[in-house]
């Protein structure tokens, strides 16, 4: 299916008014007020020559309970997929890392809502750490009126903070808490690995804390790292984080997750990443 006008794919006022209310904004600073076209029953954002739509990837209890889903960019260029990661890492300027942070969470609410009109579980969102201290004043309040619309709240979301390094921890620090004012729930993402580490846990206080991969991998083969698992975890709970083991790729490290005390898991033997939610 080619190109067609995005009232096509999306029939609901709520997701109309959103659309619009984005693309204005966009266009006022200086950018292609059509950024979203549909395609393929699905809804795109266009930025630079990348295309970009969503796909999402459940978080579960052990319980086999959908707690959450995690929004994902998949970006392409001429058809040709394109790692996520290219994407926001080599565009370091910070306003336009502002407005395509912007254009990806507009662009995963209105997938959703496409799908889901009132979700009953949490939508994580990413958010890279160089974006928010790249926004000196007013964190949140796009992003607040842009949930208005679309009838969700602030509670519903969790931003997940990716990691990455920032030279200002205060300015970092002073982002997290004004979203968490608003009522949103702030996440640490791949902890353990690089930049997302104890000193960020004490500094931000997340609500969640995602393990990074490499941590459940290494447990299933190395002894000390298997016996260390279930102190950290034991630590972040006494901080106040609810933890989530990710990357879980067979039924031995979901086993292995539970039995060190992680509250949810996600990973591909749970889950694929799919353009469609399950619900």
């Amino acid at each position: 299916m080619g190109n067609f006008d995005i009232l096509h794919l999306v029939n609901t006022p709520t997701i109309c008014n959103l659309l619009d209310t984005a693309n204005a904004f966009f266009a006022e600073a200086s950018l292609d007020q059509r950024v979203f076209f549909g395609r393929e029953q699905k809804i795109y954002a266009h930025f630079d020559e990348w295309e970009i739509t969503s796909a999402y990837q459940p978080i579960f209890s052990f319980e086999k309970k959908i707690i959450a889903v995690e929004a994902l960019a998949r970006v392409s260029s001429n058809r040709h997929s394109i790692p996520p990661n290219l994407l926001f890492t080599t565009e370091r300027m910070p306003a336009r890392a502002i407005f395509l942070d912007r254009l990806v969470r507009v662009l995963h609410i209105a997938n959703l809502l496409r799908q889901v009109p009132t979700p009953s579980f949490s939508i994580f969102l990413n958010i890279n750490a160089f974006h928010l201290i790249g926004v000196k004043t007013g964190h949140g309040r796009f992003f607040a009126d842009i949930l208005q619309i679309a009838g969700l709240s602030p509670p519903q979301i969790t931003l997940e903070i990716v990691e990455d390094a920032v030279d200002d921890n205060l300015l970092l620090l002073e982002a997290v808490n004004s979203y968490r004012q608003q009522g949103f729930l702030i996440a640490l993402d791949d902890f353990g690995a690089g930049h997302s580490n104890l000193d960020r846990v004490w500094l931000l206080e997340p609500d969640i804390v995602k393990l990074d991969r490499l941590l459940i991998q290494r447990a299933v083969v190395e002894p000390k790292v298997r016996l260390a698992l279930p102190k950290i975890v034991e630590h972040l709970h006494q901080m106040g984080a609810t933890v989530v083991c990710e990357g879980i790729e067979h039924q031995l490290q979901l086993s292995l997750a539970q039995d060190v005390g992680c509250d949810w898991v996600q990973g591909y033997f749970l889950a694929m990443p799919h353009a469609v939610i399950p619900c």
